[in-house]
């Protein structure tokens, strides 16, 4: 089985840190449901998401919530958010194995299969977490009260 080769030139933003592959061709990715990209069966992996989301729930008042993931994947990362800081979520991903609404404890996580796109730039987030996905969705745009500092 052989995969299709891209090309690759790193690019980095001094302003924010940012690093990703200014050629990725998305084209090139057989995004449908059920493609795995996690990296949650790496213990440190899966070590550091935890830590994160316990930062955020702690330290930034991700608690409560209305959280959004673009490009969730399998929600290793959504489901963290939602169970341990009551949130609700929305998770929005192509390889969103099956469209449907689940429950945290008493909060919900609706799972989206779809590119994030237009229709869900008025999608109603208190915080929005995209973890790897930039290169993907070339024209990806947020609504928010503050801009990043890195636009490409």
């Amino acid at each position: 089985m052989r995969a299709p080769l891209g090309e690759i030139v790193l690019a980095h933003c001094l302003s924010c840190g940012f690093t990703f592959n200014r050629c990725f061709d998305p084209g090139l990715v057989d995004f449908k449901p059920g493609y795995d990209a996690s990296l949650v069966y790496s213990d440190t992996f899966r070590s550091f998401l935890e830590d994160v989301a316990g930062r955020l729930i702690g330290e930034f008042g991700v608690h409560g919530k209305n959280v959004v993931e673009i490009g969730c994947g399998k929600g290793f990362f959504l489901r963290l958010l939602c169970e341990r800081g009551e949130n609700d979520g929305v998770g929005i991903d192509l390889t969103v194995v099956e469209e449907c609404v689940e429950f945290a404890g008493s909060r919900r996580i609706q799972w989206i299969r779809d590119f994030f796109g237009e229709r869900y730039e008025t999608l109603h987030a208190d915080f929005v977490c995209c973890l790897s996905v930039f290169e993907g969705n070339r024209k990806f745009r947020l609504r928010s009260r503050s801009k990043s500092a890195c636009e490409r």
